[in-house]
């Protein structure tokens, strides 16, 4: 890596922090899950019980330990376990690493500038920027995952050119220790934080590179029977005592309740038809929507390229599986950004050509729409305070 690209990490870095530092200290606690995620991390600190997952007098099991060990630990770092941004850093630090995955897998099929556009779009982003301010799991879990992400994609461009319409690959040797490290490090880290997320994004996306090379030397490259054995080793441990700890309620609560329940049923009013994240990717996805909407063209002149398909391995079966759930939250589809992020800048690069008349057109509506959708919002919360402030004042 040049001195020049550290220079952009650098700024990456720096621009990230400015964008999600706004609110971050003076917003107190507005989301009920935040609360919950932040009082089960109190709890858990001021116990000293690292094992089970309290809230209030009653069992926490609806998400793994994971984001309540890091929570925890940082407000032990902190020294200010009594504030809510100790617990909220967690998220900042997250979404910072969002945006620097972003960077690296951008560069792995373009120039350093062009990857930091598609990374400083993606730190830009309405839901990464609530994500970032908010103390949960989802910006952690991303970095995470795209962590893992990398490791694949770097393995798979090594041998192949991402304009290409075919997937190759020479005589493959073992994924080094390092990256073996990453991958299965990653996974494991993500199934303690949020469950089963990571699969949802990996498995398309291997069985994708599997299907276009007609081989499955892939998969035996990230060697999956040491694999295993590293997940099962850091994984395993923490389940079985809190199944033991809780007589099995864990998986009810957390498998059978809250993640198979989202399929079926909305939970907590959050019930939504299918095409609802279509409508909601304009404004969660803002501003980097308005180049999506311009470079629609270019990336559809190159999708029989390796790149744009890979990608589209990324994107469709995660969103297609989150429309299909019953409970639909915004933010639920937010795995799937950084792939269009770094997929839409790439096209526009590759076609090097003016947009369309009609796609600049529809990169100005969707600009316009977000702002009412905002506007709105922001005049609405401002009726609610003011007449809460009559009412008790």
């Amino acid at each position: 890596m040049r001195k020049t690209e550290y220079l952009w990490i650098g700024a990456l870095v720096v621009l990230s922090i400015l964008v999600f530092s706004p609110g971050f200290y003076s917003l107190p606690i507005l989301d009920r899950d935040e609360a919950r995620f932040v009082q089960t991390s109190a709890q858990m600190l001021q116990s000293g019980d690292y094992i089970d997952l309290r809230l209030g007098d009653g069992p926490r099991y609806n998400k793994p330990v994971g984001i309540y060990w890091l929570q925890s630990g940082f407000a032990a770092l902190t020294g200010a376990p009594d504030l809510v941004q100790s617990y909220r850093a967690v998220s900042q630090i997250g979404a910072v690493g969002v945006v620097l995955m972003s960077f690296a897998i951008a560069r792995l099929v373009l120039p350093v500038p062009m990857a930091f556009c598609a990374a400083a779009l993606m730190g830009a982003t309405l839901v990464l920027g609530g994500e970032a301010r908010i103390g949960k799991t989802d910006a952690m879990l991303l970095f995470i995952i795209l962590i893992a992400v990398f490791v694949v994609l770097r393995a798979v461009l090594r041998h192949n050119d991402p304009l290409s319409h075919e997937l190759k690959f020479a005589p493959l040797a073992r994924l080094d220790w390092g990256a073996f490290a990453l991958f299965w490090g990653a996974i494991a880290a993500s199934v303690l934080i949020k469950g089963p997320i990571v699969f949802l994004i990996l498995v398309p996306i291997l069985t994708f590179i599997s299907w276009k090379s007609r081989s499955l030397d892939f998969l035996r490259y990230l060697r999956p029977m040491a694999g295993l054995l590293v997940f099962l080793a850091l994984v395993l441990p923490w389940y079985v005592a809190i199944t033991l700890r809780s007589d099995g309620l864990f998986w009810q609560a957390s498998l059978m309740r809250d993640f198979l329940g989202k399929i079926h049923e909305g939970q907590e009013g959050h019930g939504a038809p299918f095409g609802t994240y279509l409508v909601l990717f304009w404004v969660t996805f803002f501003p980097a929507s308005m180049v999506f909407a311009a470079g629609i063209p270019a990336i559809w002149s190159l999708r029989k390229t390796l790149w744009v398909q890979l990608s589209l391995s990324w994107i469709l079966p995660t969103w297609l599986a989150f429309e299909i759930a019953s409970t639909k939250l915004p933010h639920y589809v937010m795995p799937t950004y950084p792939a269009i992020a770094v997929m839409m800048i790439w096209a526009l690069w590759q076609a090097n050509s003016r947009p369309h008349k009609w796609a600049l057109r529809a990169a100005a509506l969707v600009g316009v729409v977000p702002l009412i959708v905002l506007g709105a919002f922001a005049f609405g919360a401002n009726m609610v305070l003011v007449d809460l402030s009559n009412h008790y004042y």
